[in-house]
């Protein structure tokens, strides 16, 4: 699922509560990142995921998800952003905020684009299939993508 919405941050309204919002999330990373810190951050995110019990090819989708992300906000937003990964009720979020433009409404395509047609344009299409939400607000102060994955049931008597 994914919303892209106009909404102005720079006049005291904020988009609308990322999923989870308000559910007693913990703070699991929150970093100001640039291209030379993907690496590392793709490696922070992954031992995050695990530890909070995505299994190994859930956690690979989220990484990658984010990587995608991030790397649209290096592209396209002046080179930087601000990653915020929390656990939250059930999920993993992970907030990425830039200062670009922000992605206007039909620009993610449906479907990717073919190998001959573009060299890019990818990315947020990607992550729209690997992570179980991403939300999009943007407005005069920049854009805040928010990924989401659910985690595991722990709830034994579920599988009973």
């Amino acid at each position: 699922m994914i919303k892209v919405t106009g909404q102005s941050f720079d006049d005291g309204e904020r988009p609308a509560p990322a999923p989870g919002a308000g559910q007693g999330g913990c703070s699991l990373l929150d970093i100001v990142f640039a291209a030379g810190d993907l690496a590392k951050l793709r490696q922070l995110v992954a031992d995050h995921c695990l530890a909070s019990g995505l299994c190994s090819t859930r956690s690979d989708d989220f990484v990658l998800a984010v990587h995608e992300v991030m790397g649209n906000a290096i592209v396209h937003a002046g080179g930087s952003g601000r990653l915020l990964l929390e656990r939250i009720p059930g999920a993993l979020r992970c907030t990425v905020r830039d200062t670009g433009p922000g992605v206007p409404p039909g620009a993610i395509p449906p479907q990717p684009p073919k190998a001959q047609d573009a060299e890019t344009g990818r990315g947020l299409w990607l992550a729209i299939q690997l992570a179980d939400q991403l939300d999009i607000a943007s407005g005069q102060d920049g854009t805040a993508a928010v990924l989401l994955m659910r985690l595991p049931s722990t709830d034994i008597s579920a599988s009973h």
